[in-house]
């Protein structure tokens, strides 16, 4: 049985797939584990092996590893091979790696009416680490006194510093038009790097 195990550079990793039962994800360089369908098929982009502390050597995950923070939300054993406790993003594999990198949105106040029914939406993102690109999704809904609710979204990229980015959108309606007055804004980090803890932000805002 293979389960939550990273199994790589081993000539042949697998000498009968036919007879391996799979649970949670698990990870090979090579197809002799089995095929995309069972397995997570790529390089496992791990560090050489070395005292990680704990009983015995360990590999440890580079940020760029498929294998980390690959199990979200579906963590089966508390612990890696060192006995140190697994977080919520936790890593296939033996070794649980504490290098995520954390990303903080904030929301403006305000947002300018554009074209008589859009709104430029802004704010910025900062993370623990420097170079991270990815997208800020951003969502606009807009309740009218005869409960009327008019609703858009947008993306924008950015490239995530130690030091706060600003970011701007201009989010269109899905249908109507945004009106001046208050709205709900939600801003949420998407497409991210597997090693980014995602960020989110939501607030009242003023368009006008």
């Amino acid at each position: 049985m293979l389960q939550n195990s990273i199994i790589t550079n081993n000539t042949n990793n697998c000498w009968n797939s036919e007879s391996i039962t799979y649970q949670g994800a698990n990870l090979s360089n090579d197809l002799t584990c089995g095929d995309s369908t069972v397995m997570l098929i790529g390089d496992a982009k791990l560090e050489s092996l070395r005292d990680n502390g704990g009983p015995s050597m360990t590999h440890a995950l580079t940020p760029a590893s498929p294998a980390f923070n690959a199990l979200a939300g579906a963590c089966t054993v508390a612990v890696d091979q060192r006995y140190k406790a697994r977080d919520t993003y936790c890593d296939i594999g033996a070794f649980e790696s504490t290098d995520s990198t954390m990303a903080s949105v904030t929301i403006n106040r305000t947002a300018p009416m554009i074209l008589g029914s859009s709104a430029f939406v802004s704010g910025t993102v900062k993370c623990s680490r420097a170079g991270d690109q990815f997208s800020v999704l951003v969502q606009i809904q807009q309740k009218w006194p005869d409960k009327t609710v008019v609703s858009g979204n947008a993306t924008t990229n950015v490239t995530c510093d130690t030091t706060a980015q600003p970011w701007s959108v201009l989010v269109a309606p899905s249908a109507g038009a945004f009106k001046s007055g208050n709205a709900a804004a939600t801003a949420t980090t998407t497409q991210i790097p597997r090693w980014l803890v995602p960020g989110t932000a939501s607030r009242s805002i003023k368009l006008g």
